[in-house]
């Protein structure tokens, strides 16, 4: 919830210094509670691997599914910024 915003502003205000470039992806969210097939599970994981910088955007508590994913993540060795939303 508020990914979507959050992709925009930062799309519009992020400065960089010159010389480098920002990519920003927005991504299906891990925890839409629609049905994935295991296929369509390993393509997103291969998409969050790549990422240098990975923004998790939640509007409440971890869920347990939430907390797997970033112990995942860290086991992956991947930066992680937790954003609350509202």
């Amino acid at each position: 919830v508020g990914k979507s915003s959050l992709f925009g502003l930062l799309q519009t205000h992020w400065a960089m210094p010159e010389g480098q470039k920002l990519t920003l992806k927005d991504m299906p969210g891990l925890f839409s509670g629609r049905e994935v097939s295991p296929t369509e599970e390993e393509q997103l994981w291969q998409h969050i691997l790549e990422c240098d910088l990975l923004l998790l955007v939640t509007t409440g508590d971890l869920t347990e599914p939430e907390f797997q994913a970033l112990q995942k993540l860290r086991a992956a060795g991947k930066r992680v910024l937790l954003v609350f939303n509202k």
